[in-house]
C-alpha cells in the first residue's frame, strides 16, 4: 500500500496466530513466515525447525532486540496495523467467535477500522454463526450508527438471515439502520431484499416509511409499485398509509402511474376504492389524472357512492377534451 510518502508492505505464506491481546505471535504453522515493513520499520518472523517462531526487527537498518521494551512496541504496532488492514481476518474472526461468541465478535466489529472491515466482521456473524435476537439488534444498531458508507450498510442488511426479520424487534431495527442510508439508489436496493418476504402490517408500514425518506421520485414508485405487486395490502389500516405514501410522491408522472399500478390489483371495498379516486384528484397534469379515471372507471364496481366520487374527481380537470373522455367512459 502507498499513500504519498507512506510506503505499507506484508508478504506472508502459512497459517499465522496472533496472542489474545494482539501484541506477539502466538503460532505459526511450519511452512509459515511473515514479512512486514512500514517505512523504514521492519519486521520478519518465521517457524524455525523447533517449531518456535524466530523474529529479526529493524528501525531505519538498527537491528532491535525483541524482548526489549523498543521491539515490543514495534511488534505490538506492526499487528495493529496489520490488524487494522485486514490480514487474517477470517482466522481472526474465527477466532474471536470461538472464544467469546457473538458479543465478542460484535465488540471486535466496533473496534475494526473502516466500514468495509466492518461488514465482513457482521457478514461472518450471519454466515458462521447462530446470531440470536440481541446479536441481530446490535449488529443493526452498529450498521446504523458506526458505519458511514451507504455501500457497505446495504450489503451488511442486505446480508441479514431473511427467517430473522420476521421477529418484530429485529425487523425494527433493521429498518431503522435502513433510514440511515442516504443514497436514495441504496436504500431502494436494501428495500427490495425485504420485498422478498411475507409481510406483516407492521413491516408493511415500515417498509411505507423508509421508502417514503427516498427523495427521489422514480426510485420510490418502482418501489411501491413492487411492494403491492407481491404484498398488497388487505388491511383499512395499511391501505391508508400505502394512500399516505402516494400522496407525498410529487411527480405527477409517477404518482398517476403508481396510482394505476393499485387500481390494477384485487380491491374490493367502496372505501379503498373511494380513497384512490380521492388521490387521483391530487394529481395536478390533467392528462396524467385523466389516464387514471379511465382506468378507474374500467375496474371499480359501479355504486352510487363510487360513481358520484368518480365524478367530482372528474369536475376537477380542466381540458375539456379529457373532461369529456373521462366522463364518457363512465356512461
Amino acid at each position: 500500500m502507498n499513500e504519498g510518502n507512506n510506503h505499507l508492505e506484508i508478504s506472508y505464506q502459512g497459517d499465522i496466530q496472533f496472542t489474545d491481546d494482539e501484541t506477539s505471535i502466538e503460532s505459526m504453522s511450519p511452512d509459515a513466515y511473515l514479512e512486514f515493513r512500514d517505512n523504514h520499520k521492519k519486521l520478519y518472523a518465521r517457524n524455525n525447525y523447533h517449531g518456535e517462531i524466530e523474529y529479526r526487527l529493524y528501525d531505519d537498518g538498527r537491528k532491535i532486540d525483541p524482548e526489549d521494551p523498543e521491539g515490543e512496541i514495534l511488534l505490538r504496532d506492526a499487528i495493529k496495523k496489520m490488524i487494522d488492514i485486514g490480514f487474517n481476518a477470517e482466522g481472526r474472526m474465527q477466532h474471536i467467535y470461538e472464544k467469546g461468541g457473538a458479543p465478542a465478535l460484535l465488540e471486535a466489529t466496533v473496534k475494526v477500522p473502516g466500514d468495509f472491515l466492518k461488514g465482513r466482521y457482521l457478514s461472518y456473524l450471519f454466515a458462521h454463526g447462530d446470531p440470536d435476537r440481541d446479536d441481530l439488534i446490535g449488529a443493526a444498531q452498529i450498521t446504523a450508527m458506526v458505519m458511514e458508507s451507504d455501500f457497505e450498510k446495504s450489503q451488511v442488511l442486505k446480508a441479514f438471515p431473511p427467517d430473522q426479520l420476521h421477529d418484530s424487534l429485529v425487523s425494527a431495527a433493521w429498518f431503522e439502520a435502513a433510514r440511515t442510508i442516504r443514497s436514495d439508489f441504496e436504500k431502494a436496493g436494501t428495500l427490495k431484499m425485504f420485498l422478498e418476504l411475507p409481510v406483516n402490517d407492521q413491516q408493511f408500514s415500515e417498509i411505507l416509511v423508509t421508502t417514503g425518506s427516498i427523495n427521489a421520485a422514480f426510485e420510490q414508485t418502482n418501489l411501491l409499485k413492487e411492494l403491492i405487486r407481491i404484498n398488497m395490502p388487505s388491511s383499512p389500516g395499511s391501505f391508508e398509509k400505502l394512500m399516505a405514501a402516494v400522496r407525498k410522491i410529487d411527480a405527477d408522472f409517477e404518482k398517476a402511474n403508481l396510482l394505476k399500478a393499485i387500481a390494477e390489483k384485487d380491491i374490493n371495498t367502496e372505501v379503498q376504492w373511494s380513497g384512490i379516486i380521492h388521490e387521483t384528484k391530487m394529481v395536478n397534469a390533467d392528462f396524467e389524472r385523466a389516464g387514471v379515471l379511465l382506468l378507474i372507471a374500467q375496474k371499480m364496481p359501479r355504486t352510487d357512492q363510487l360513481n358520484k366520487a368518480y365524478m367530482d374527481a372528474a369536475k376537477t380537470i380542466q381540458s375539456e377534451m379529457e373532461y369529456g373522455r373521462v366522463v364518457k367512459a363512465i356512461q
